[in-house]
């Protein structure tokens, strides 16, 4: 199957969007968990003694600590992993490109031999594949 270079931004668009809900899942079973471990540390007879209001303001105080450096992280893997995809993607698309311009500059300076090192199957190749007529 040959990718088309519309098929291949769309193929960065639709792993990104995986990564996200990849990380938007474990920041949920992560988030589950700290429900648990409050249980587990927090509640005891001050907290059970406790206002509601005042129960609310210890459980949010306390998820937000913990979860304050796992959001970071997360934003920096997904931000990072993001980058390195639009780099790769960018190489993707322009490589050929490149090519194909060095080797139309070749010609423009009266080299009519030149052969387009573009083999891929997409748009570009398309162009770089020398004419049948």
């Amino acid at each position: 199957m040959k990718m088309t270079v519309r098929m291949k931004i769309f193929a960065m668009g639709l792993l990104l969007l995986i990564v996200g809900n990849i990380i938007s899942l474990t920041t949920q079973v992560y988030t589950g968990g700290l429900f648990d471990q409050f249980q587990k540390e927090q509640i005891d007879t001050n907290y059970l003694s406790a206002k509601p209001e005042e129960q609310i303001e210890i459980l949010k105080t306390y998820v937000l600590e913990k979860m304050e450096l796992n959001v970071f992280l997360r934003m920096f893997i997904f931000v990072a992993i993001g980058l390195s995809f639009s780099f790769w993607i960018s190489g993707v698309l322009t490589l050929p490109l490149k090519k194909l311009i060095a080797a139309i500059e070749r010609v423009t300076q009266g080299d009519l031999n030149v052969k387009v090192p573009v083999d891929t199957k997409d748009e570009y190749g398309k162009v770089a594949k020398p004419s049948m007529t």
